[in-house]
């Protein structure tokens, strides 16, 4: 609060004092002695009131936070609303209409309710805006760092925009608006944010102060932390390892001289590690432990980002969703001690398991304990390899590129039927059309094209695509690609290998059980036809 907002609210008290202490001499002038008590009562009442308000200018001050777009606005609101207050305290003393004297004490209650609400909620806010204002773009998403909140990721970057309008770091700060008030009837602070996003897109956001505050659910406030768990790691880490690396305990009885590195290489007097027995001991000893701390936390927030960021490709094909509509919380921990302990073996930088030398794939993937003995075998011979052409280098890496590009468009649109969510495909263009609205039903993903504006309004458009459907998926990805990656000989390429990846799929997947019922239906009718033509 301002000193200049504190001097007005002490001029104006003061002239409440000399106003009331009139009007009160007034009203008593018939009887000089009661007039002279009720008098020196009032004034002890309205010296009080000063003193009481002013406290509490003096005490927001301290504890109300400057968030620069709404400086004005939180001041002007506590101003009116204490000015208020104490004129309504000094009604209450002579007034004895009932009516009334309910809108005074509501009054009152009002202000009261702002000033308790104001100070954590501008405290809350100035946290989460500068929490992101100062942290740097590249640990976004990693453990120990914070993420923005949302549903979906319309609603996220909804978010995100509001907080860079708060932190005056909008793209388009000139067409933003930001309002803050008191609805009376929920006796609530409400913060409208409005503007256009950094995409270009007009977003509208009301948070209330009271649901805002609230920790313990799921996308409340702006921003939410990633919990770090670098101490469970560590805890596992040295649980397992050593200097030598793999503990002895998880390691099979007996040594090999093992060939790595296609042969030319040879590890001696290596030993195999026991994965199965590394992962039962982790996962029980370190991170039963470690899920059940997820799980007592309470917080649907904290649980959410554990499973979606911290543990984020070990979970398999259990989405957040699937895991917290899980009503055994038994289940919920042997899930999220599972994931970690794969998290622990097999991250790419730091799991256990992520610097040993292998051997095999799949199934027969073997993992051997690191020895400093490590020989170029003797008499090896490399192959004669006729080493490629500049043009063929280049072929290579743009079809590598196209089929990167092509597996990644198809998994997620895949994964978006899986699991009716239409994030990936919004905003994309089906046809040259931006796509505005994706809904699903059954197999089938709908999405809703806007082909023309005119005065009458926006003309849409809507196309159904069957994700059964080899033909109907294969126009929508290559609809997606061209708006992706374009038309020319890169964007063709793409659509190219879409087609190839869904091919080898389609032969590489096993049967669905309708599918092979079905098939069994057709093979007894052509038993059946063979039967009658006998």
């Amino acid at each position: 609060m301002s000193e200049y907002s504190i001097q007005l609210q002490n001029e104006r008290t003061r002239k409440m004092i000399e106003g009331a202490g009139e009007d009160i001499a007034k009203a008593f002038d018939d009887n000089r002695i009661k007039k002279q008590s009720e008098l020196e009562l009032m004034r002890e009442t309205v010296n009080q009131t000063e003193v009481y308000w002013n406290d509490k200018v003096s005490d927001l001050k301290k504890s109300v936070k400057s968030i620069a777009p709404l400086d004005d606005q939180i001041h002007t609101i506590l101003n009116t609303n204490i000015q208020s207050a104490a004129d309504a305290k000094i009604g209450l003393l002579n007034e004895t209409d009932q009516e009334v004297r309910r809108k005074y004490q509501k009054q009152i209650k009002n202000a009261e309710t702002i000033v308790s609400l104001m100070a954590g909620f501008s405290g809350a806010l100035l946290n989460e805006t500068s929490q992101m204002k100062q942290q740097a773009p590249s640990v976004y998403g990693q453990e120990g760092s914070y993420i923005v909140n949302g549903k979906d990721t319309d609603e996220s970057l909804d978010y995100l925009s509001a907080i860079n309008i708060l932190n005056n770091q909008n793209k388009f700060q000139d067409t933003s608006n930001v309002d803050l008030s008191f609805d009376e009837y929920n006796e609530d602070l409400v913060l409208s944010v409005s503007g256009k996003r950094e995409d270009g897109k007009a977003f509208s956001l009301k948070l209330n102060a009271t649901d805002y505050m609230k920790a313990d659910d799921v996308d409340s406030g702006l921003i939410s932390p990633v919990p770090n768990f670098k101490e469970a790691m560590l805890q596992a880490n040295t649980y397992a390892a050593g200097k030598e690396g793999i503990k002895a305990g998880f390691l099979m009885e007996g040594v090999q001289d093992v060939d790595i590195k296609g042969g030319e290489y040879q590890m001696i007097a290596a030993k195999e590690v026991s994965v199965s027995a590394l992962r039962n001991q982790l996962r029980k000893e370190v991170f039963v432990g470690t899920a059940d701390g997820v799980l007592a936390t309470n917080s649907r927030n904290y649980m959410k980002n554990t499973w979606e960021v911290s543990l984020e490709g070990f979970t398999g094909d259990i989405s957040w969703n699937d895991f917290n509509n899980i009503k055994n919380p038994r289940e919920q921990r042997d899930l999220l001690a599972t994931a970690f302990t794969e998290k622990a073996l097999f991250a790419e930088t730091t799991g256990l398991l992520s610097s040993l030398e292998t051997t095999g794939e799949g199934e027969d993937k073997k993992y051997w304990n690191p020895t400093a003995n490590i020989k170029r075998k003797e008499g090896y011979k490399s192959p004669t390899k006729k080493q490629p052409t500049a043009g063929q280098v280049t072929r290579g890496e743009n079809q590598s590129l196209a089929n990167k590009r092509a597996k990644q468009i198809a998994d997620k649109i895949l994964k978006s039927g899986q699991e009716k969510n239409g994030d990936f495909l919004k905003n994309k263009k089906f046809n040259g059309k931006q796509i505005s609205n994706v809904r699903f039903s059954g197999d089938d993903v709908i999405i809703t094209t806007d082909v023309s504006t005119t005065q009458a309004g926006i003309t849409s458009k809507e196309d159904s695509f069957n994700l059964n459907s080899q033909d109907e998926l294969e126009t929508l990805m290559d609809a997606v690609a061209e708006d992706m990656y374009g038309n020319d000989a890169a964007g063709e390429a793409v659509r190219d290998a879409i087609k190839v990846y869904l091919k080898d799929r389609k032969e590489n997947r096993p049967l669905s059980t309708k599918e092979i019922a079905s098939a069994n239906k057709k093979a007894r009718a052509l038993i059946d036809k063979y039967k009658q033509k006998e």
